[in-house]
């Protein structure tokens, strides 16, 4: 199995780029293999994002912390959530 070439996150500007999307598959594809080869577990992989993504949050672009939270969401296995505008509502009593 060849190594996974490093993945280029810089310079993304929307969640709706596809660098964003090649971001993700990249990084998932990074980790996933790092685990499978024994050079890392699932925790830390879930600690290096959490980390990424503090410190997006104290100076960085929203942008980056949307692409570490899907990482790690899909690393996870978690479903996809829905928008809140598709969510079952119940209707308010009169």
């Amino acid at each position: 199995m060849s190594p996974v070439p490093f993945v280029d996150v810089r310079n993304i500007t929307s969640a709706s780029s596809p660098r964003f999307k090649q971001g993700i598959d990249g990084l998932v594809k990074q980790s996933k293999q790092a685990i499978n080869t024994g050079k890392s577990t699932l925790n830390k992989e879930l600690k290096i994002y959490d980390q990424f993504i503090a410190r997006e949050k104290n100076s960085g672009k929203p942008v980056y912390i949307k692409l570490f939270s899907e990482v790690k969401r899909i690393l996870q296995g978690k479903p996809a959530s829905k928008p809140s505008s598709l969510k079952k509502r119940t209707p308010k009593s009169t």
